[in-house]
């Protein structure tokens, strides 16, 4: 998996599908990989890295905004890492599609948007 060093990196490797990660802050980041339902993009948030009530919070989201945040699914894994996948849309080949996909995972956890990810 390719570690990104920018968003521009990251985004290019999106739209090639090729498995790439980018981090930019300890506990937090973003993978674009081939998942078990197809290509997509993961948030994962560490438990050191999630406010007391984030998982809850994060469900509620979910079902509350349900269109906007159709393509996500939320899970934890045995380590207590949040996991917020966001499916490829089948029919969503735009050059700015993996930049929603990020901004959807990031509202959908109820993140401030980071810097790192801002598109210029």
């Amino acid at each position: 998996m390719l570690n990104a060093m920018d968003r521009d990196e990251f985004v290019r490797s999106a739209l090639d599908k090729v498995d790439a990660l980018i981090t930019w802050e300890p506990g937090l980041a973003i993978c674009c990989q081939n998942g078990q339902t197809g290509w997509g993009m993961a948030l994962t948030v560490q438990a050191n890295a999630q406010s007391p009530d984030m998982a809850q919070e994060t469900l509620s989201r979910r079902f509350e905004d349900a269109y906007r945040f159709r393509d996500c699914y939320v899970s934890m894994n045995g380590k207590q890492t949040l996991i917020l996948w966001h499916s490829w849309p089948k029919y969503d080949h735009e050059p700015g599609t993996p930049q929603r996909m990020m901004e959807n995972l990031v509202a959908l956890a109820g993140l401030p948007f980071p810097d790192l990810l801002n598109e210029f």
